[in-house]
């Protein structure tokens, strides 16, 4: 299914067969005015949106009554807050990263570290200026 909007000349592709209800949509539109690259995953559980807004990706999910539940966005080391910074590279080590997001919720934000050597792969979470293995 593809959603046309005229108004903000972006594209809209629902991945699934059951499309993304119009409340759904409109409450994205209306919280992410800059989106672009939009594309929409339903499950049985939630709605999910993977776009850019400038140069960051970013991904928005949704109740199945179109209320905004969390928002991640993919960032640098370098771009976590100061106090996490020193700590991350310290429980990384050797280890190469292959992703790290900042996850907004109604509990606040909290960031993800996932990082791989070889086969051995681990995810780290903050927790207030610490790293812990989640």
């Amino acid at each position: 299914m593809t959603i046309k909007n005229t108004k903000m000349k972006k594209r809209i592709i629902a991945k699934d067969i059951r499309p993304v209800p119009e409340s759904v949509v409109t409450s994205f539109e209306h919280e992410f005015e800059e989106a672009n690259n939009i594309n929409w995953i339903a499950t049985n559980d939630f709605y999910k949106a993977f776009f850019t807004v400038k140069e960051f990706l970013m991904e928005a999910f949704y109740s199945l009554d179109g209320e905004l539940i969390a928002v991640s966005k993919k960032i640098t080391i370098d771009q976590l807050p100061i106090t996490l910074i020193k700590k991350a590279k310290e429980k990384i080590g050797s280890y190469h990263v292959s992703s790290i997001f900042e996850l907004s919720t109604d509990r606040g934000i909290e960031y993800f570290i996932s990082v791989e050597n070889g086969n051995d792969k681990k995810v780290f979470k903050n927790s207030g200026y610490t790293w812990i293995r989640y």
